[in-house]
């Protein structure tokens, strides 16, 4: 188990080439973990119960697909946890699964259609 003190930590999404986009996350271990895209006003918290239970949920399930895209959410998809479970924008499903590499609780499997899995 990784523990953590709180922190910023400039990241990018896990897309393919340019298509990255850079974030900030704000991570504080037992508390949040809030994101900021650099669109003014833009960004999400989720709470670091609901991130666990998020890893948790997927664990289970082998691999799984990113899904995030607003007009074509999958199906047991990150995206569809986003939407129907936190309600939340799936769009912040790419943030999410750049962190959850990060805090090396998932790893990129396959980049197209970009699947992981809880490790």
């Amino acid at each position: 188990m990784l523990f953590l003190i709180d922190y910023m930590q400039d990241l990018l999404t896990l897309a393919p080439g340019n298509r990255k986009r850079r974030f900030r996350a704000e991570i504080s271990a037992g508390e949040r973990i809030r994101i900021e895209t650099g669109h003014k006003g833009s960004g999400v918290t989720v709470s670091w119960s609901d991130y666990k239970r998020m890893v948790s949920f997927f664990r289970g399930r082998g691999f799984f697909l990113l899904g995030n895209r607003i007009d074509d959410v999958k199906a047991g998809g990150l995206g569809e946890y986003f939407r129907d479970r936190l309600k939340k924008s799936p769009r912040y499903a790419s943030h999410f699964a750049a962190i959850m590499v990060h805090l090396k609780d998932a790893k990129v499997v396959r980049d197209r259609p970009l699947t992981l899995r809880i490790i």
